[in-house]
């Protein structure tokens, strides 16, 4: 009769918003599933989502419980519920979301405090090598014997070599040459005037010997 055909009518009409409704319930789990896979390296933000994931699951299963049989107006309330879940779910998702960021984040700085502290290691490490090398360094007495007295021997024979070399320098050629030079010519000025006197005196000396042969000649 009519009864019964509304009825059939509105059962089909309820299925079909049942139909729809999956759907779309299925879709938004599909993309929660694939937003919940982003904190794979976050274990207790995993934990709770899939706790609700679980919960959306039964949430789910009954769901399909009543897709398969006739829904009751009362049963309404658990499929609202249930969608309010699901937005609870991505509410947290957005939630979780920076936070998991700056940890993130923490956990880079820590990487790189781990590396710095590896590098100081290794200058550790080195500066101990430079140490231990320190500690195998010679004695004093023998950088003394083997270093330092042949140096001062070293720098007494060059100062030696440098007094030598000092002595025939140039310069100091050209002045002893000079002063030589000058002895002589005051050994020659003094020779020539030695002789210029030595020649004067033979020139007395004749004339006296003339003078006197004459004063003989006179006598006799």
């Amino acid at each position: 009769s009519l009864e019964r055909l509304i009825r059939t009518q509105r059962d089909k009409a309820d299925q079909v918003v049942m139909k729809e409704f999956n759907s779309q319930m299925n879709a938004e789990v599909e993309r929660i599933h694939h937003s919940l896979q982003d904190f794979d390296e976050h274990k207790e933000a995993i934990n709770r989502l899939d706790s609700g994931q679980r919960q959306l699951a039964k949430q789910l299963t009954a769901l399909q419980e009543l897709l398969s049989c006739k829904v009751d107006r009362v049963e309404v309330p658990l499929i609202q519920n249930a969608g309010e879940r699901v937005k609870a779910a991505d509410q947290f998702r957005l939630e979780t979301g920076p936070k998991i960021e700056s940890i993130e984040s923490k956990l880079e700085k820590l990487e790189e405090q781990i590396d710095s502290k590896e590098e100081r290691s290794a200058i550790v490490e080195r500066m101990q090598a430079i140490y231990r090398e320190f500690q195998n360094r010679p004695e004093k007495c023998f950088i003394e014997d083997k270093i330092e007295f042949p140096l001062e021997e070293l720098r007494q024979r060059y100062e030696s070599l440098q007094s030598i070399i000092d002595c025939v320098q140039p310069q100091k050629i050209a002045e002893s040459l000079d002063k030589s030079r000058s002895e002589l010519k005051t050994m020659m000025d003094e020779t020539k005037t030695l002789k210029s006197q030595l020649d004067r005196l033979s020139t007395q000396v004749t004339s006296h010997k003339v003078d006197a042969g004459m004063a003989d000649d006179s006598i006799s």
